[in-house]
């Protein structure tokens, strides 16, 4: 007597499905705990007839035994375990990780409905050591009202999981990257142009503000008052890059200090997406303040030297030099003089 179910005859709840349709039509029942699939309770078969017909990847774990069935889905979740799995009690077919699952399942069973986000499973009959999913669980009561099974869905995120710390990988080496760097670094994220990355030379520059996960205007007043947010919004407008030599940067460098200032050189660069639509803006540059002051220097040096080679006269010298003395220093007044020391009685 040939044992094997008449799939001609099979159950309404069990058409279509696909793969996992045809071999629950085919599965030998009445050597499982469920028996023959006409005799389920109504509250499995209309469980099933779901999970078959769902999209996404669907598990059921049914009676004392917790039974498995699954949907197309769920086969790549299984791996070599399909399809041998279909019909092995849940303690067996998921033994390598029983020991997390089994509780899991028993508070479900219990009338505690779960849900997981990226969790961790070392799943045997795969292709890689680990993997994560997001999955949820839910009681499944049988025809007497009793929590009876648990209707998994799943979803899994291991290339999601590993894109992101891939992605956390090189934002650390970046960091590191730009800790090291010997010139200033930012990088200003989205349109109001917050502070995503800032690195030690960046900070000595701003007088160590909190600058990050705030907007420049937020955090540098100062900067903004000097026209260098109107320079960001037109680099992000425009996505041109912008690149300034020797530009004066009136900063306080040390927290509650005085305004010293500085003069930089350096690039805003715009930061694309995929669709080259501009996301950020990259900051690079050098305080180049020594440099500068020394060129100045030579210059005004030089250009005395200029004045001076013929002019005899010495108030006219002397306004020469003071003249270059007050450009030099960008002041409005200079002037010299000589100081002599006192010898009068009350000052010896």
């Amino acid at each position: 007597m040939n044992s094997k179910p008449d799939t001609l005859s099979s159950p309404g709840f069990l058409a279509g499905g696909g793969t996992m349709g045809a071999l629950i039509r085919a599965h030998d029942w009445l050597a499982s705990p469920l028996g023959p699939p006409t005799c389920w309770p109504q509250a499995l078969k209309t469980a099933v007839s779901l999970m078959l017909q769902a999209r996404q990847p669907a598990y059921i774990a049914w009676g004392s035994e917790q039974i498995s069935l699954y949907n197309d889905g769920y086969i790549p979740i299984l791996g070599t375990k399909h399809p041998a799995g279909l019909g092995q009690p849940a303690a067996a077919l998921w033994a390598e990780i029983w020991e997390t699952l089994g509780p899991l399942n028993a508070a479900v069973l219990a009338g505690e409905a779960q849900w997981f986000e990226d969790m961790p499973f070392a799943l045997a009959g795969r292709d890689r050591d680990m993997s994560w999913f997001s999955y949820s669980y839910t009681p499944l009561r049988g025809d007497d009202d009793r929590i009876t099974g648990i209707f998994c869905v799943a979803q899994e995120t291991t290339e999601k999981v590993l894109a992101q710390r891939r992605s956390q990988a090189e934002r650390e080496r970046l960091t590191r990257m730009f800790e090291q760097a010997p010139g200033f670094v930012a990088m200003l994220e989205g349109p109001e142009h917050r502070f995503g990355l800032a690195n030690p030379a960046y900070m000595r520059l701003v007088g160590h503000r909190d600058v990050i996960g705030k907007t420049v205007a937020e955090a540098l007043p100062d900067a903004v008052e000097q026209g260098y947010l109107e320079l960001l919004d037109e680099v992000y407008r425009s996505g041109k890059a912008l690149n300034l030599i020797g530009a004066k940067y009136a900063a306080q460098t040390t927290p509650g200090g005085s305004i010293d200032e500085r003069y930089v050189d350096f690039v805003y660069q715009p930061l694309t997406d995929a669709t080259g639509t501009v996301t950020g803006i990259f900051v690079e540059g050098y305080d180049v303040t020594d440099r500068i002051r020394a060129e100045t220097h030579r210059r005004a040096l030089l250009e005395l030297g200029d004045r001076i080679r013929d002019i005899g006269d010495p108030d006219e010298l002397s306004f020469a030099a003071a003249e270059i003395l007050g450009r030099t220093l960008e002041v409005s007044r200079a002037g010299n003089g000589m100081v002599r020391p006192c010898f009068c009685p009350a000052c010896s």
